[in-house]
């Protein structure tokens, strides 16, 4: 009886508070129930704090929201610890020895720097790469509302439904999201009139080569930006790929996309993905569907129809092929000879 009436008591003195996140999705500003400011935060761009303002409450995730430690001064974010200060990691991402090298991006070379110094853009969500924050509220209350924003393309709401004579019907579409994705990011053009979502799986032919196509179980892994199609229902289904991680130990790996048009409620969604050794020696890549959705294919504008440097997240994996005649060559081994095609290329 005595706990009992002493739990209860200790609850009614309980503030919930609310997080404000700021555009990298770190606390801006933190209220109580009641709506009184409780704390405001702002920050450098590499995280110090520039302004700390407090009403006698201190949330402890702060930049980027990730776990702040006043002893150290460091933010945990998972995989490593990161110094503000510095503007860097302390210690070396233990994925680096097995990413492939591009040297059109020289900050992926530099295995501390936090998200190739270019922190106003982009965050680490989880010490190993960097990604875009996506500005989705993920919720909406109507068909056609705008739930937010990836890259500064408006994303609207749909319920999974199509009515041809709505305007905000129209607008919520999986397609039509899509087509405004990258008529927008890579002003390409792909309002091709294929009618159902599924038909759009195979574009390489139809864009002139504008667009490469993958078919599931290809040896190109999914990245960031990449169209991604399934076949399912009347018309399949149709999103863009906005973060894509993966283990090369384990051969697993996440795919995450921007859907419209899957329900009020969420427009990002996850999904596993498996790379399996094939009798060629190479990695051919798996993605999940969901229901009885199945993937059929990602595309990408090929490299020539690209204006913006790939993205840490945007660089494939490369397992070498295993040879029981001879030794793969090492870390410094692979970074001369990229180095070295490189300039061949360039000649």
């Amino acid at each position: 009886m005595f706990l009992s009436i002493f739990f209860s008591f200790a609850l009614s003195l309980a503030t919930v508070h609310y997080i404000h996140p700021d555009h990298l999705s770190g606390p801006g500003v933190v209220s109580d129930e009641t709506q009184n400011v409780e704390e405001i935060v702002d920050y450098w761009a590499f995280g110090n704090i520039r302004k700390h303002l407090s009403n006698g409450y201190e949330e402890k995730r702060k930049f980027t929201g990730h776990e702040f430690d006043d002893d150290t001064g460091l933010s945990y974010m998972i995989a490593r610890y990161y110094s503000a200060t510095l503007g860097r990691f302390i210690s070396l991402d233990h994925l680096f020895t097995s990413l492939g090298f591009d040297l059109s991006d020289p900050q992926s070379l530099n295995s501390y720097s936090y998200v190739s110094n270019n922190p106003l853009r982009y965050r680490d969500p989880d010490g190993e790469r960097k990604a875009d924050y996506i500005a989705a509220t993920q919720v909406a209350s109507r068909v056609g509302q705008q739930s937010g924003s990836y890259k500064g393309v408006p994303i609207y709401a749909g319920n999974g439904t199509y009515r041809p004579n709505s305007p905000e019907s129209q607008r919520s579409q999986c397609v039509t999201g899509v087509q405004n994705l990258y008529q927008s990011l890579f002003g390409i053009n792909i309002r091709y009139g294929l009618g159902a979502a599924r038909n759009y799986a195979d574009l390489s032919k139809i864009s002139n080569g504008v667009i490469a196509t993958y078919a599931q179980g290809s040896t190109t892994m999914p990245q960031e930006n990449d169209i991604i199609t399934w076949n399912g229902g009347a018309y399949g289904h149709i999103g863009m790929i906005i973060e894509t991680s993966f283990d090369a130990k384990t051969g697993i790996g996440t795919v995450s996309t921007l859907e419209q048009n899957r329900g009020l409620g969420q427009q990002i969604f996850d999904y596993k993905m498996t790379a399996t050794r094939g009798a060629d020696g190479q990695n051919h890549y798996s993605v999940e569907g969901f229901g009885n959705y199945k993937v059929m294919s990602w595309q990408r504008p090929t490299k020539d129809n690209v204006s913006t440097s790939p993205s840490a997240s945007q660089v494939s994996i490369k397992t070498p092929k295993q040879n029981s005649a001879a030794p793969q060559p090492g870390f410094l081994g692979r970074l001369y000879k990229t180095f070295k095609n490189f300039l061949s290329r360039s000649n």
